[in-house]
């Protein structure tokens, strides 16, 4: 990595941010309301940040879970800009953006249609396996780690989650930083950095898609 600047992109979150990492630290870094339009409220704040910077050593993108269309924007954005600069985009998991309370924490999701993700963080880090399982097992989970002091998190509100009072309250709303997806690339090894940048940038999916196949092809299929 050279020393020309990062530049970070997080907008599958409600809040999008962008931020530029140089010399160890965030020096820029401007939150907007992606909301249902994120390449709308996305331009202004990039142009803040990229005010001035003449060149760039690679683009870090949140590739989610979260919105699907703030994902794809932000993927969009980051793989223009690192065109235009000759560099490279680095596809993070958004869960490495979160600022978080505890050495080790368990991120859930609404996966809908009765299902839940899990995913374990270490020290910000991705770690393990992510699974997908039913309301029991999530349960199972956040007592585990309620027991263990861990935190959890999700970027879904806790009322998403039709749990027990008592397991709803430990559930805390957390939002992904551009700035620290800039900080969890730089900190990791030269090795670590470079198998990012060959990694193909695509929105971190909760399940596969549900499709429904419409009455019209049904019939044709089956004459």
């Amino acid at each position: 990595m050279n020393d020309a600047p990062i530049l970070a992109i997080e907008t599958s979150v409600e809040t999008g941010s962008v931020a530029l990492w140089t010399g160890g630290e965030v020096v820029r870094e401007r939150s907007f309301p992606a909301g249902r339009k994120p390449s709308a409220s996305l331009w202004n704040p990039l142009e803040e940040v990229m005010a001035e910077v003449q060149a760039l050593s690679a683009v870090v993108v949140g590739i989610g879970p979260g919105s699907y269309n703030g994902s794809r924007v932000g993927i969009a954005a980051a793989q223009g800009i690192a065109l235009v600069h000759q560099c490279s985009v680095a596809p993070i998991c958004s869960f490495e953006g979160v600022p978080m309370e505890t050495a080790r924490a368990l991120a859930i999701g609404d996966a809908r249609r009765g299902s839940f993700s899990r995913q374990r963080l270490q020290t910000g880090r991705v770690e393990g396996d992510f699974a997908l399982g039913n309301l029991e097992e999530l349960a199972d989970a956040i007592a585990d780690s309620r027991n263990r002091g861990e935190e959890v998190f999700s970027f879904d509100r806790a009322e998403r989650f039709p749990l027990a009072e008592e397991l709803q309250a430990l559930i805390q709303y957390r939002q992904s930083e551009a700035g620290r997806l800039a900080a969890a690339f730089a900190k990791r090894s030269p090795a670590e950095r470079d198998a990012l940048l060959t990694t193909l940038a695509e929105p971190f999916y909760l399940r596969d898609p549900h499709i429904t196949i419409g009455k019209r092809k049904s019939l044709l299929d089956r004459a």
